[in-house]
């Protein structure tokens, strides 16, 4: 499962790689076109374009946590129009 989201604040983006980092033990992409970063990396995150939504995704057979992650991320998630 993945779903976009769109980080707008500088707030935003610490507060993600941080509960990416600290919350979740499983690995967690963020994709942008080619480029595929991994969500716990501060410095990967900031040679994005965020005035653009990016993919994120986490990696896990565990529904609970997937549940959690995607719960988390709903804030900043964005609707792709049909």
């Amino acid at each position: 499962m993945e779903t976009k989201i769109q980080l707008n604040y500088i707030s935003d983006m610490n507060a993600f790689v941080n509960a990416c980092s600290t919350v979740f033990e499983e690995e967690i992409y963020v994709k942008q076109g080619r480029q595929v970063i991994n969500a716990k990396s501060l410095l990967g995150m900031y040679s994005l374009d965020w005035s653009k939504p990016v993919t994120v995704e986490i990696v896990t057979d565990k529904e609970n946590v997937k549940d959690n992650f995607y719960k988390y991320v709903k804030e900043w998630e964005v609707q792709e129009n049909d």
